[in-house]
């Protein structure tokens, strides 16, 4: 049996997701994927508590505060899941912030569909699928 991908995808807009759907769709074709899609920084450190998390994608702009500080918390516990910021607020941070952080790739609202497409199989094509454990 097959592990499903899953992706937690962080932000307040819904239009993404079945943006982000329709573009995983075509990726994934014949492959097990979930997309799960939070709008809070404590829902989304919940479910990567509970949860294996192949990648997470995150706006920089969220409802309970910056994705910065859930990108920290994430570092701290959870180092090794790959992350991409999605956001239309690209100077808020700093290309060393982004390395700091661990952030795979920083794209501008709305993305390029090809672009993330390139992203998504960079980040998926590893030859081993890794398990990602939480660091006390």
């Amino acid at each position: 049996m097959t592990q499903k991908t899953e992706i937690l995808l962080v932000d307040m807009d819904n239009n993404l997701r079945g943006e982000l759907g329709n573009l995983l769709d075509k990726l994934f074709v014949g492959k097990q994927y979930n997309l799960i899609q939070v709008n809070l920084i404590r829902k989304a450190l919940d479910f990567i508590r509970n949860n294996h998390i192949d990648l997470i994608i995150t706006d920089l702009q969220l409802l309970d505060g910056s994705g910065i500080s859930l990108l920290l918390q994430v570092k701290e516990r959870f180092p090794d899941i790959p992350k991409i910021i999605l956001s239309a607020y690209t100077n808020l941070v700093k290309e060393e912030d982004l390395k700091f952080l661990g952030v795979n790739y920083f794209f501008q609202k709305p993305p390029d569909p090809s672009v993330l497409e390139h992203a998504f199989k960079k980040l998926f094509n590893r030859k081993e699928k890794k398990i990602y454990t939480e660091k006390n």
